[in-house]
C-alpha cells in the first residue's frame, strides 16, 4: 500500500516536551522505530480544535478542511483541481503555520504572489535523508471543491474570511477568531471542557515576520452528545487460547469477491485463524480455487440489545484488494431491517468510517439538527445520504455520521487502537481509543462511557432524539458481532482503478479492467481478482497478503448495563 506500516515493537514514547501550533495540532517527536537516527514526527491531532479558525493581522482566517499524516509520500494531493498561484518547499523547517503567513503575506519570493488565494495546502514532511521536506501551495479555488487526491501528506486549508458558514466539507464554521493581539477567547465546541495554551511556533519562510504571541482557547463540549449515564459489567469475553470458541465460522460471501471463506477446522489447520495466550489472529492465506484465496469471517454465538463492545487490535488488514470489516448485525430479522452497524469498513487504500443501516419496513433518518447544533462540532454524514439510514443498494447507502477528518487504517496500525461501541435504547456511539489515551475502567472491566472523554467519540447516531427514526428502535434485532477480511468484489474490484496505487501492483496497462460483479459475473479480467489469485505468482500477492493481511486482536469483550436486566 502506499504506506506500509512497521510489523515490530515500537520504541517507547520519550518524555519530550510539545511544541504547539496555533492550527489546533500539538506535536511531540519520536525516535524512528530502527536503526537510523532520523526523527520522525508523530501528531497528536485535537479534532475539538479543528474548526477553530486562525486569523493572521486581519489578512485571512484558515479552516482546515482535510488534514494530512505523515510518511505517505510526496506530491500534489493538497487542494488539487484548483489554480496553483505559488509553491514553497525544500524547507525542513516550515510549520503548517510559517505556510498561512506566507502565503498571507502574498507568496514572498514567488513570480507572480498569490494574492487571490483562498485555499493553501501544507505537506507534512519528513525531512533527513531519504525524506523529504515541508512544502506549502497557494491554491485559488473559487466555487470549486478541491478534490481529496491520493496523496494524504497533505493539509488543505481553506479560507474562511469574515462570514462564517460552512467549509467544504459542510462542518460549521465557528465565528470566534484567534488574533494575534488577543490573550484569551471562549468557543463552544463539542465535548469536554479542555484548556489548551499555545504560544507561536518556529520560524516562518524567509522574508516572513511572524508576531509571537500566546492565546488560550477554553472549549466546553459536553451538551453536544447523549450519555447513558450506565455502568457496564462484563458479560462476555473472547481472548487467550479459547478467543474462536464461541464463534461460528461462516462460509458464505455476498459481495461477489475473491474471499473463499473457511469452516473452523480448515482455517485453524491453515493458520487462517490462531489464538495464542496473549492475542489472535485472522489472515488472508494462500490462493485456492480460481480467482480465490482463504479467508475467515466469524460471527459470535451471542447476541445483545442494549450492550457495549470493545476490540483491542495490535494490526488491521490493509491494502490493495482487501475488504476488512468489523461489523454488527441484527439476528432472526431479514437484512437489513434488524440494523447493521459498521464499526471499520474499507477497501484498498481508502479511508474507514462507520455506517449504519436499516431496511424499508422500519425507516429510520437521523435528525439533521441533533448532528447540527449550534455552537457544536458539525457531524456530516459521510454517506451523503442526508443522515437516511434506510439502505437499499446501489442507490440508497444507509446513514455515516462520522467526525472529521476520518483516518486511514495505516494510522491505526503505528500503535494499537480499541474501538468500542456503545448501543443503548436511545443512541448508538463509537468509540476509538489509543492506548495512551485507554479509560482505566474499561481495563477492569467495570466501564462507565459517560465518564469518558468525548473527544474519543468517533462517530454519534442520536436515535431516539430524530422522530423519523424514534419509532423504529424497538425494531433493532439483538446484534452479533462480525469479523471478517472480504477482497475484491462489489467494493474492492470495482473501485480499484481508482486507486494510483493498485493500478501500479497491476493495472489495465496489463490487460485488465475493474470490474463490477452486479453487472457481470465473468471476472477473469478484473484486475482486483487477478493479483488476488496471482496464478503466475508474478505479482507477489502471497507475501503482500502476508505482510499486510491480517487483524491482530487482543481481545473482544462485550458488557451489558449495570442498571438493566439482561436482554439478550
Amino acid at each position: 500500500p502506499p504506506y506500509t506500516p512497521h510489523h515490530h515493537t515500537r520504541t517507547a514514547m520519550l518524555a519530550l516536551p510539545c511544541k504547539p501550533v496555533r492550527n489546533g495540532r500539538l506535536g511531540y517527536r519520536t525516535p524512528r522505530p530502527t536503526s537510523s537516527s532520523r526523527w520522525t514526527q508523530r501528531r497528536k491531532w485535537l479534532a475539538l480544535l479543528a474548526a477553530v479558525s486562525i486569523n493572521h493581522d486581519g489578512v485571512h482566517a484558515w479552516t482546515r478542511a482535510r488534514r494530512g499524516f505523515w510518511n505517505r509520500g510526496p506530491g500534489t494531493g493538497d487542494c488539487a483541481d484548483c489554480v496553483l498561484l505559488a509553491s514553497y518547499g525544500y524547507s525542513e523547517t516550515l510549520t503548517a503555520e510559517g505556510c498561512q503567513e506566507w502565503v498571507d503575506n502574498n507568496c514572498p519570493g514567488s513570480a507572480s504572489g498569490c494574492s487571490e488565494a483562498d485555499a493553501l495546502g501544507y505537506r507534512i514532511g519528513w525531512p533527513g535523508e531519504g525524506g523529504w521536506p515541508h512544502a506549502c501551495n497557494a491554491w485559488q479555488c473559487g466555487t470549486n471543491q478541491p478534490s481529496v487526491g491520493y496523496d494524504w501528506s497533505w493539509d488543505c486549508y481553506v479560507e474562511q474570511g469574515g462570514g462564517g458558514g460552512r467549509d467544504w466539507f459542510g462542518r460549521r464554521r465557528t465565528t470566534t477568531t484567534i488574533t494575534t493581539t488577543s490573550t484569551a477567547t471562549t468557543t463552544t465546541l463539542t465535548l469536554t471542557t479542555t484548556t489548551v495554551t499555545t504560544t507561536t511556533p518556529a520560524p516562518p519562510p524567509p522574508g516572513v515576520t511572524l508576531p509571537r504571541t500566546t492565546t488560550t482557547r477554553t472549549l466546553d463540549m459536553s451538551t453536544c452528545v447523549d450519555k447513558s449515564g450506565s455502568r457496564y459489567k462484563l458479560d462476555w469475553a473472547a481472548q487467550g487460547p479459547s478467543f474462536f470458541d464461541e464463534w461460528e465460522f461462516l462460509q458464505w460471501d455476498s459481495n461477489n469477491g475473491a474471499a473463499h471463506y473457511l469452516p473452523r477446522e480448515e482455517a485453524v489447520a491453515h493458520k487462517v485463524a490462531e489464538a495464542t495466550e496473549t492475542h489472535a489472529i485472522l489472515r488472508v492465506g494462500n490462493k485456492t480455487s480460481p480467482g480465490k484465496r482463504k479467508s475467515a469471517k466469524i460471527r459470535t454465538n451471542r447476541r445483545w440489545k442494549h450492550f457495549l463492545a470493545a476490540v483491542r487490535f495490535t494490526h488491521v488488514p490493509y491494502g490493495c484488494g482487501l475488504w476488512p470489516a468489523f461489523w454488527t448485525n441484527g439476528w432472526g430479522a431479514r437484512w437489513p431491517d434488524g440494523g447493521e452497524l459498521d464499526v471499520l469498513e474499507y477497501v484498498n487504500d481508502v479511508l474507514s468510517q462507520t455506517s449504519f443501516h436499516t431496511g424499508s419496513e422500519h425507516t429510520c433518518k437521523l435528525d439533521f439538527n441533533q448532528l447540527n447544533r449550534p455552537d457544536c462540532e458539525h457531524i456530516p454524514d459521510l454517506n451523503n445520504m442526508n443522515y437516511d439510514c434506510t439502505t437499499s443498494y446501489p442507490g440508497k447507502l444507509g446513514c455515516a455520521p462520522n467526525r472529521v477528518p476520518i483516518q486511514s487504517p495505516a494510522e491505526w496500525n503505528m500503535s494499537p487502537v480499541t474501538f468500542v461501541v456503545e448501543w443503548t435504547d436511545v443512541f448508538i456511539k463509537v468509540f476509538k481509543i489509543p492506548d495512551h489515551l485507554m479509560p482505566p475502567d474499561l481495563l477492569t472491566d467495570n466501564p462507565t462511557p459517560s465518564m469518558w472523554d468525548d473527544d474519543l467519540i468517533t462517530a454519534y447516531y442520536p436515535l431516539a432524539r430524530s422522530a423519523e427514526c424514534a419509532g423504529s428502535i424497538e425494531y433493532l434485532a439483538p446484534q452479533q458481532l462480525i469479523l471478517n477480511i472480504g477482497m475484491c468484489g462489489d467494493w474492492s474490484g470495482k473501485i480499484w482503478s481508482m486507486s494510483p496505487t493498485c493500478n501500479n501492483l497491476h493495472g489495465p496497462s496489463s490487460g485488465c479492467r475493474a470490474v463490477d460483479p452486479l453487472f457481470e459475473t465473468n471476472l477473469t479480467e478484473d484486475c482486483c481478482t487477478q493479483f488476488v489469485e496471482d496464478a503466475s505468482d508474478e505479482y507477489g500477492a502471497n507475501e503482500y497478503f502476508e505482510r499486510n493481511g491480517f487483524f491482530n486482536i487482543t481481545w473482544l469483550k462485550v458488557f451489558t448495563p449495570d442498571d438493566m436486566p439482561d436482554l439478550r
